[in-house]
């Protein structure tokens, strides 16, 4: 599109050229004779120039339908443009929106987590310095441990203790141990978490 009106353009230019070099050579020869050329030569410079002035109509009549049409597809552009200026302005706000939501609902799992977390670690109770059984010990060997402390050391009657039932039993890995981590307590034992099933048996 751009090609042709640069070309229209250039023949428009090129005839009002032609146009002006012939209306110059006609004014010279009447001034050089005192009268406008006659007969053959006369006809063919008006044939030109009415040619010439064909030209430069089409040439302007084109040139006006195409500045028309140009401004049509601007104004086309400028309102596609100004749509999606105003689609990008929503995304934008409605993205900020989501961003909001979003970091609500994180924190919202985040505390309904340490929430859940804290209510699971009310039933567990930790016991220190209980000795190993093994460097591989297992949770019911864990559990055996436990059991024979309650019942050998807190003096815990075995009936009441048969009646009480573990979740879960576990000893920690040294590396996560308290006492493991402290400089002075190299030699302790890794602590046991036991999970009680009900409250009322922990209390």
């Amino acid at each position: 599109m751009a090609k042709f009106v640069i070309d229209c353009f250039v023949l428009y230019k090129s005839a009002i050229h032609i146009k002006m070099d012939i209306s110059s050579r006609v004014t010279l020869r009447k001034n050089k004779t005192g009268q406008v050329p006659e007969g053959h030569d006369a006809m063919q410079l008006s044939d030109v120039f009415n040619l010439l002035l064909s030209m430069e109509k089409r040439l302007s009549e084109h040139l006006s339908a195409i500045e028309s049409t140009l401004m049509d597809r601007l104004l086309l552009a400028e309102s596609s443009l100004e749509r999606a200026h105003n689609t990008i302005s929503y995304l934008k706000s409605d993205l900020s929106g989501i961003k909001t939501e979003l970091a609500e609902v994180r924190a919202e799992k985040r505390k309904s987590d340490t929430i859940s977390e804290l209510r699971s670690k009310e039933f567990n109770l930790l016991f220190h310095g209980l000795p190993t059984v093994s460097s591989d010990e297992t949770p019911e060997q864990s559990e055996d441990v436990v059991r024979s402390f309650l019942t050998t050391s807190l003096q815990f009657p075995e009936s009441d203790l048969a009646k009480i039932s573990f979740a879960n039993v576990h000893r920690l890995p040294k590396h996560t141990s308290a006492l493991q981590s402290s400089s002075t307590s190299y030699s302790q034992p890794p602590e046991i978490v036991v999970k009680f099933s009900k409250m009322k048996d922990r209390i």
